[in-house]
């Protein structure tokens, strides 16, 4: 009965994680997509979030990208 309910709680804190990162990647890729779209104003060899890009890739993927970078070095700390 112990192990069961220590499996719930380990799962529950792990969806909490999840939510966590979740939430940190909406709030992070909301901060880099005004980022995204202004570098298109920016020849491409200048733009930061598209640098390493080999095709042309629309406003949201390049926040997400930058976003996904970003966020799991929150949780490495």
């Amino acid at each position: 009965m112990k192990q069961r309910r220590d499996r719930a709680m380990a799962h529950a804190a792990a969806r909490r994680g999840t939510w966590e990162f979740r939430l940190l990647l909406a709030i992070t890729m909301v901060m880099f997509l005004p980022i995204a779209a202004a570098s298109r104003l920016l020849p491409r060899s200048w733009r930061p979030l598209a640098a390493f890009s080999d095709e042309s890739e629309g406003v949201y993927v390049e926040a997400h990208r930058a976003a996904s970078i970003v966020v799991p070095c929150v949780f490495m700390g």
